[in-house]
């Protein structure tokens, strides 16, 4: 198990199997190579099992937050959008 924590709030936190963790941050570094204080970040933290964005300096915790927001919903609207009663 993994966690992103984008806040200290309650119910602001991203809880899920490590791969599915592994995954997004190297879909985040793929899809902004440029951005190498980004990249720096996400590869320290795949290698652990969380990152905690409250640890972060401001600026970079919402540039990191926008990157993995704008990354998960590409994934999202990257599937077929199906009735409940369609087979799959």
């Amino acid at each position: 198990m993994a966690v992103i924590a984008f806040s200290d709030k309650p119910g602001h936190s991203w809880v899920v199997a490590g791969w599915a963790y592994r995954q997004v941050l190297e879909d985040v570094m793929s899809h902004y190579p440029e951005e190498d204080d980004i990249v720096h970040v996400l590869a320290e933290k795949k290698a652990g099992d969380g990152l905690l964005a409250g640890f972060l300096e401001p600026p970079l915790t919402v540039r990191i937050t926008s990157a993995i927001r704008r990354v998960a919903e590409g994934i999202l609207w990257s599937y077929p959008v199906r009735h409940p009663r369609q087979a799959l």
